[in-house]
């Protein structure tokens, strides 16, 4: 069993397609889009939004973290995480548990895309401040569930771009973090936050 997910702006176009592809495979066409690999879509007349709002639920539920406290930051400016640390090793299987599910949720949420990128780091040898890190960021999450990436109709394409770096601002090998996030108009359609 596969998704497939087909987008046109002709509805005949759509259908033509839906028919040939039925023709040769048993498939269901579930209709409009609402809810594809975790992630919800409301489809409005000239806009679209995307969020991972049921998703985030879910991962608070598998954490025993539904009622947890929120923070306003994912991540604290200038934090300095190494891989070494003075605290007691964390449960590694129950971080690297935390990162997949976060690391996932980055299909939709540029914000956390350095946060995820500066804690994946020490999936081999977490330490509880590592874990205590990515809990900061799951409890900013639940905070932010309900936040969504828009997609207007716009009357000419704008495409715009920016990107940072720390020039060697890791310490334990001083290589560089950098990021990036282009969008058109006002909706984000790539990012990245990279060693």
């Amino acid at each position: 069993m596969d998704d497939l997910l087909i987008t046109e702006n002709n509805d005949k176009i759509i259908q033509e397609c839906i028919s040939k592809l039925k023709a040769t495979f048993e498939m269901t066409d579930l209709g409009l889009l609402h809810y594809y690999l975790g992630m919800q879509v409301y489809q409005y007349k000239d806009c679209t939004y995307l969020n991972q709002s049921k998703y985030i639920s879910d991962i608070l539920q598998k954490f025993g973290m539904e009622e947890c406290r929120y923070v306003a930051i994912s991540v604290s400016p200038g934090i300095t995480i190494s891989l070494s640390s003075n605290s007691q090793l964390a449960d590694a299987i129950t971080y690297r548990q935390l990162i997949g599910n976060l690391l996932y949720l980055t299909i939709s949420r540029q914000d956390i895309a350095f946060a995820m990128n500066l804690m994946a780091r020490f999936m081999q040898k977490p330490y509880v401040e590592h874990l205590n890190a990515v809990k900061k960021i799951l409890r900013y999450v639940a905070r932010t569930k309900d936040l969504a990436l828009k997609y207007s109709r716009l009357p000419s394409f704008v495409l715009s771009g920016f990107t940072d770096s720390d020039y060697g601002g890791y310490r334990d090998d001083r290589k560089s973090t950098f990021a990036y996030v282009f969008s058109i108009g006002l909706g984000a359609i790539s990012w990245a936050s990279k060693k």
